[in-house]
């Protein structure tokens, strides 16, 4: 009792003295979810002190040492620098060269340290693109992990009675082998510390769970645990897990023996229960897992997190939840608001996935990248079924066969994916690429190669890439679900070329589900539609929303349920794109993508009640139909 007392005594010293003021490890696997609960973190977001390095003299001129002299620039962590700086980033010019500054940048902050027991992680929980860290001028790692958390353990460089100065160099260049690469141009790339920067202390023996849920007859479900308890001394110990409802009651619990061996070890944990109440879209039940390390001579190590009770299979053309075919009703989103770019308040998060609820969806494509954690528990509580993906996009076929590059950066995203997101419930789809050229035989090598790994580190869900080559991708047939993007009636063809390319792609694949996992038209105010125009490239809001009618009836038609799984809209909201200059956008669209449903600042546009009315008529026209939310 003392000895847990007095580390409870120095956590807390820990959080209130910590106060932002405006040998390379190996970066931590682990990343805990916002809706985990019981280890102490302390924030150091706040404004930070900040430079530009365009000539990336920075390492060389030892900017990291605690003495540096620094100019008196601050920056917003969490922030984007692009934004930030710019003259107007609402309305682009290429001769504001902080908006458009792509290279390394510097970060340093110095918080005041505290002595605490047990190892104490340095969590920068998303990075575009690439980040250095020191502190107290000692290097702690480095990272590749674009847009992922990332951790590292800082318990022997830490000043734990004085100050502390914590400096990260990030790059947003773009490198000609990396994932992304430098056929990406897609949307802005915001650099900077984009999300939230903390520190957390955890116990020398600790635990971090990862559960999966099985649906048995008669209404039963399994639940499997794997929990990974790392210890730092051979001490023995002891690990219970609670399983509560939504009310707080226990309705399972297990214990472990923990065995005195330092290092790590895996802990496997099996209930079968009834009265579960199931995971779905209509009914978003959420269950709470408690996981407690103990260990002599150290306080508790508990961690909380929900638990949804859910199964995704495939089963021939459908996609099964629960084991009902489910109509996917998608929306894809970037995770973009005007004036701070992708380092988007938590808030302004929840209103869109509730807005995105609203229109009728129940499925959402989070492109291209890992988006924040809040926004995967929201979709756990809201009901909102997630694709999400690695930022591949475009990426070329020299990139995506390099061995390098498999091993420095698709592997380890891949990897941080899955482990990251597992835990959430809402997440049903990995996706290893979008729009690659996978009509050549050695991208469909890596498509073959990650789809096979991403299963390796979990069979649980379907694993899928977005194609745009149709009929002539050489890639497809190793993924659970076919998934095409296309803009008929946009980029090229017809808008009644849409049911008769799904109904070629069922012939050619026959035993699979078939998504249309992007589809969408620019609508851009003040933009007329002449009487008469043909089936053909238009900006104007009355062509976008005889777009999206169009391609709806062709996707959702009853003689297609059979093979459709649904589709995916491009998109939710405008977004900035610093590539759509070339083409025949007006004016009032230059810099940006606007096939959104709303504008960037969340105004609906005509096509919004299109899409709200069509989701609600086809959720009501198939009331009754098994397995329809």
């Amino acid at each position: 009792m003392r000895t847990s007392l007095i580390f409870t005594l120095l956590l807390s010293l820990f959080t209130a003295s910590l106060t932002a003021r405006t040998q390379r490890n190996t970066p931590s696997q682990s990343a805990l979810s916002a809706s985990y609960q019981g280890p102490v973190r302390r924030s150091l977001d706040g404004a930070w002190e900040f430079r530009f390095d365009p000539s990336a003299h920075g390492e060389n001129e030892a900017w990291f040492a605690p003495d540096a002299v620094w100019p008196a620039k601050r920056a917003t962590v969490p922030g984007s620098f692009n934004y930030e700086f710019a003259r107007n980033p609402n309305h682009p010019d290429p001769s504001d060269t902080a908006l458009f500054y792509q290279g390394k940048v510097w970060y340093r902050t110095h918080f005041a340290g505290a002595n605490i027991p047990g190892d104490l992680f340095l969590h920068l929980s998303g990075t575009v693109l690439r980040q250095k860290v020191w502190l107290n001028g000692h290097p702690v790692g480095a990272s590749n992990l674009p847009w992922l958390d990332v951790a590292y353990e800082v318990s022997r460089v830490i000043n734990p009675s004085g100050i502390n100065t914590l400096v990260v160099e990030v790059d947003n260049s773009i490198l000609p082998a990396a994932i992304p690469d430098i056929r990406w141009h897609g949307w802005w790339d915001d650099g900077g510390l984009i999300r939230s920067v903390y520190l957390e202390a955890r116990p020398q023996v600790r635990a971090q769970a990862y559960v999966t849920t099985t649906m048995l007859p008669g209404g039963r479900w399994q639940l499997d645990i794997a929990t990974h308890v790392h210890q730092d001394r051979p001490t023995p110990g002891a690990l219970a897990l609670i399983l509560r409802d939504g009310n707080g009651k226990t309705i399972w619990h297990a214990n472990h023996a923990v065995p005195a061996a330092a290092g790590d070890s895996t802990l496997h944990s099996r209930a079968v229960l009834a009265g579960i109440q199931p995971w779905s879209p209509q009914h978003p039940t959420l269950y709470r897992l408690t996981v407690t390390a103990h260990a002599t001579g150290q306080s508790d190590d508990v961690t909380s997190f929900q638990v949804g009770f859910r199964q995704i299979q495939v089963k021939g053309t459908h996609i099964l939840l629960n084991g009902q075919p489910i109509t996917l009703r998608g929306i894809n989103r970037h995770e973009f608001a005007p004036g701070v770019g992708q380092a988007v308040d938590p808030a302004l998060n929840l209103r869109d996935l509730r807005d995105i609820k609203s229109l009728g969806a129940n499925f959402v494509r989070l492109t291209h990248y890992s988006q924040s954690q809040d926004v995967y528990d929201d979709c756990d509580k809201l009901g909102l079924l997630v694709w999400t993906e690695i930022p591949a996009w475009q990426s070329s076929a020299a990139t995506l066969s390099s061995p390098l590059v498999w091993k420095d950066d698709a592997a380890p995203q891949l990897a941080a994916m899955v482990r990251q997101h597992r835990n959430h419930p809402s997440v049903i789809i990995w996706s290893v690429a979008n729009e690659i050229p996978s009509d050549k035989p050695e991208v469909a090598g890596y498509v073959t190669k990650a789809i096979a790994y991403v299963r390796q580190l979990d069979s649980t869900r379907l694993v899928t890439f977005a194609s745009d080559k149709r009929d002539r991708d050489v890639a497809m047939g190793t993924e659970d679900i076919i998934s095409v993007n296309e803009y008929f009636g946009w980029y090229y063809g017809n808008l009644d070329e849409v049911g008769p390319m799904l109904d070629t792609m069922h012939v050619r694949y026959p035993y699979k589900p078939i998504l249309v996992s992007e589809y969408g038209a620019e609508g851009v105010a003040g933009i007329a539609l002449a009487p008469g125009t043909p089936q053909a490239k238009n900006y104007s809001y009355a062509y976008q929303n005889r777009f999206l009618a169009s391609h709806l009836a062709q996707i959702y038609a009853p003689q297609r349920s059979a093979y459709v799984a649904g589709g995916t809209i491009w998109v939710y909201n405008d977004f900035p794109d610093p590539h759509r200059i070339h083409g025949d956008e007006p004016v009032a669209s230059r810099y940006r993508n606007s096939k959104g449903l709303v504008t960037m600042d969340r105004t609906p546009k005509p096509s919004y009640t299109v899409v709200k009315d069509f989701f609600h008529q086809l959720m009501s026209s198939r009331a009754g139909t098994i397995g329809q939310e």
